[in-house]
């Protein structure tokens, strides 16, 4: 199996160790390895990295960019040279991700054997050390894909690279337009430690549309979400010998009935008052369900779940490995009391949560995202306001918060413009 990376050379001694230490990882599981990099670049790195392979950069996102970050459909081009034949797993993969929790590549290539034609993917969890087991599982991005040389999505260059955003969301668009099955294997097995965010949500969102000027940017985001929220793309690569395997695709997906059991056997086992569960939120939509987002309010009672409680409550993060229960929206209070309501933000959480109310028939007043790249666009012929919005009009009885990410940092700014009582935090 052949994995392709670009090693970053940005004079930082602790990246560089910290990206050795992930080629390790590789490498002991039998992966054979190609780092694509400028000739500069190489010339420092072939000494530290002598056990790999590297292919220079003919071009880069340089000028673009202010770095020379490696084009995708360059780096996919070069996995389609130097793969053995058509029937070869090949991967892409960030440098700086720790592959844990499998003996070998042969685990990988075994997916493949009953449906080969797949786009494997697999979510990360951040860690704060290369020694830590647990984790936080970062819901939003795609660290690693593999796929069989055979399908390696050639298609035209549409401007994404490795280490800005979005590549990765068009490496499932294009898997979908070459009509592969998109899967994402449960199993914490992508790690990465740590450091501070090199892009900004708005270039996100700036690169998702801008290659999409042919009016496909909705098609894009709407596919693509859909894909990736899907819980029957899920699955298991393996699990331990004598115990139940939870993960079966149903298994994750509990009504409230189910919680609360799970809350007085818990409560019962710990003999405490209240219990928490790593908790997500979904829908379901023509016999599928989909799930939106981790839920920021997961403490639940013998009783009662706390989900339709106003008000900021910080959320239990699942941990590497810990079975996470999804609850139906559409089943819960807060989808009966939204009245008139906003949805914030517009990310892919809130793009996902409107795709379900609009299907049970609940269309918001608009979307409000700070993005000026978003403001004054539709998603699913929803309107996208900026949160000035909320200055201007006093026509909606609920905002309701969606997001993977910084949910206390949006509270406390949304609470300087909406009366605290109409805030609802999923």
């Amino acid at each position: 199996m052949l994995l392709v990376t670009s090693i970053m050379n940005n004079g930082n001694e602790t990246d560089l160790i910290n990206q050795r230490n992930a080629v390790n990882s590789w490498l002991s599981l039998g992966f054979r390895v190609i780092s694509t990099n400028t000739a500069e670049e190489i010339a420092s790195l072939e000494h530290t990295f002598s056990d790999i392979a590297f292919v220079e950069l003919e071009r880069t996102g340089l000028e673009q960019y202010g770095k020379p970050v490696p084009y995708i459909s360059d780096m996919l081009e070069i996995l389609h040279e130097n793969s053995w034949d058509e029937e070869e797993i090949c991967g892409i993969i960030n440098s700086d991700i720790y592959l844990k929790n499998i003996e070998s590549a042969q685990e990988i290539e075994d997916l493949f054997a009953e449906v080969p034609s797949r786009l494997v993917c697999l979510h990360r969890y951040d860690i704060d050390t290369i020694e830590d087991m647990d984790g936080e599982y970062y819901f939003s991005g795609i660290d690693a894909f593999f796929l069989k040389r055979k399908h390696l999505p050639l298609s035209a260059d549409e401007g994404f690279t490795l280490g800005r955003p979005e590549w990765d969301h068009w490496m499932v668009y294009t898997a979908l337009k070459h009509d592969l099955n998109i899967v994402e294997v449960k199993n914490a097995l992508a790690f990465h430690v740590r450091h501070k965010q090199r892009w900004k949500a708005s270039e996100s969102n700036a690169m998702g549309s801008s290659v999409h000027q042919d009016n496909r940017g909705e098609e894009y985001y709407y596919k693509t979400n859909l894909a990736l929220q899907d819980m029957d793309n899920r699955i298991l690569l393996r699990h331990t010998e004598g115990e139940e395997c939870v993960w079966d695709n149903q298994s994750q997906i509990y009504v409230e009935e189910d919680l609360n059991e799970m809350a007085a056997i818990e409560m019962q086992r710990h003999e405490t008052e209240a219990v928490r569960f790593p908790l997500g939120i979904g829908y379901y939509k023509e016999g599928k369900f989909y799930r939106v987002c981790v839920a920021h309010r997961n403490e639940y009672w013998q009783n009662e779940i706390l989900v339709s409680k106003r008000g900021a409550v910080a959320a239990n993060v699942p941990k590497a490995g810990e079975v996470m229960g999804y609850v139906d929206f559409m089943r819960t209070e807060l989808s009966e009391h939204l009245g008139r309501f906003y949805i914030y933000s517009a990310g892919r959480a809130g793009k996902a949560m409107l795709d379900g109310l609009l299907y049970h028939g609940l269309r918001p007043l608009g979307m409000v995202d700070r993005d000026e790249n978003l403001q004054g666009t539709q998603y699913l012929g929803t309107p996208i306001y900026s949160p000035r919005v909320f200055k201007q009009r006093d026509d909606y009885d609920t905002v309701l918060i969606i997001s993977n990410l910084y949910i206390d940092e949006i509270y406390e700014e949304l609470s300087q413009l909406v009366p605290k009582e109409r805030l609802v935090i999923i």
